[in-house]
C-alpha cells in the first residue's frame, strides 16, 4: 500500500515521528468527495432509532430531527467535519498522482506492509492505545478499504438510521474521473480517537520502502535518508530513485546504496 507525499516540513516530521495524518474530506480536491446529504426520518423497523449519545457524535442538534426533514448546510457540513480520513493508493508508478500529490516528482511516496483483511479491505499495524474501539484488533490496526468509482451519484443518508454501512459507501465512492488513483481509504470519526483526532503512529517496521521523485535533488534525498539513520529502528526501509524510462512513458525505479 503507498502513500504520496510533497517534501515538505510537515510531511517530513511524520516521515520522522511515524505518524499518518487525518485529514477532514472538506479538504479534499474533489468537490463531490464526501458530500453527504442528511434526511432524518422517525425510526421504524428499518431505522432502529440512535440514542443520544450517537446523535452527538455525528454532531447533529436534535431539534432538527423531525420527520422527513433535510438537514440545513450547516448541520451536513458538522456531519462531514465529525470524521476523518487518510488516503492510500495501490499503485507506485502512475505519472498523474506523483504530479498532483507528491509536488510534481519533487516529492516521495511510502510503501507500507499491510496484511490483507478481507475483499479489498487491508490493515496497517499500529502502536496501541490511540483508537477507542472495543475490539482489540482494531485497536492496533488501522483498516483501510478500496474505494469505488462510478458516474452514479447516492449520497442519501438517514441520520436516525444505525446501518452505518451506506454511510461508509457515501464515503467511499468516487467519480470515474478518479479511477486512475486506485484509491484505498482509511476512515474514523473524531470520537474514535484517543488523543490526536489528526495523527496515528503506526510500527515503525511496517514502513517498507521509500521512493524519491524524479525530480527530487540529492540533499533532500540525503536529509530523508538521514532522518532514519539518526531513527531507533531495527532495519532501514528500502530507499528507491526513480527514473524516466528510455522505452516509453513510464517510471522505473533502481534501489540505493546505502551506506
Amino acid at each position: 500500500m503507498y502513500k504520496y507525499f510533497p517534501f515538505s516540513h510537515n510531511a517530513l516530521d511524520s516521515l520522522k515521528n511515524n505518524y499518518l495524518y487525518f485529514n477532514d474530506p472538506s479538504q479534499f480536491n474533489d468537490p463531490f468527495d464526501c458530500q453527504v446529504n442528511i434526511y432524518f426520518k422517525y425510526p421504524d423497523t428499518k431505522y432502529p432509532k440512535l440514542n443520544a449519545d450517537e446523535i452527538n457524535n455525528f454532531g447533529l442538534n436534535r431539534s432538527i430531527i423531525k420527520k422527513g426533514i433535510e438537514a440545513d448546510k450547516t448541520q451536513q457540513s458538522k456531519f462531514n467535519l465529525n470524521h476523518r480520513i487518510c488516503c492510500f493508493s495501490y499503485i507506485n508508478t502512475n505519472l498523474l498522482m506523483w504530479s498532483h500529490y507528491a509536488e510534481s516528482h519533487f516529492g516521495y511516496c511510502l510503501e507500507f506492509e499491510v496484511e490483507k483483511a478481507e475483499d479489498n479491505v487491508y490493515k496497517l499495524e499500529i502502536e496501541p492505545n490511540q483508537l477507542l474501539l472495543n475490539n482489540s484488533d482494531y485497536n492496533n490496526n488501522i483498516f483501510i478499504k478500496k474505494v469505488t468509482y462510478s458516474n452514479r451519484k447516492s449520497n442519501y443518508f438517514n441520520g436516525l438510521s444505525s446501518e452505518y454501512n451506506k454511510l461508509a459507501d457515501i464515503f467511499m465512492k468516487k467519480s470515474k474521473d478518479w479511477k486512475y488513483e486506485e484509491e484505498f481509504r482509511s476512515i474514523y470519526q473524531k470520537s474514535s480517537f484517543a488523543c490526536d483526532e489528526r495523527k496515528i503512529y503506526y510500527k515503525k517496521n511496517k514502513l517498507r520502502a521509500i521512493y524519491f521523485g524524479i525530480n527530487m535533488i540529492d540533499c533532500n534525498k540525503s536529509k530523508i535518508i538521514q532522518i532514519f539513520k539518526e531513527n531507533t529502528i531495527e532495519k532501514l526501509p528500502i530507499f528507491y530513485s526513480a527514473y524516466r524510462s528510455e522505452e516509453s512513458y513510464k517510471i522505473i525505479f533502481l534501489e540505493e546504496n546505502i551506506k
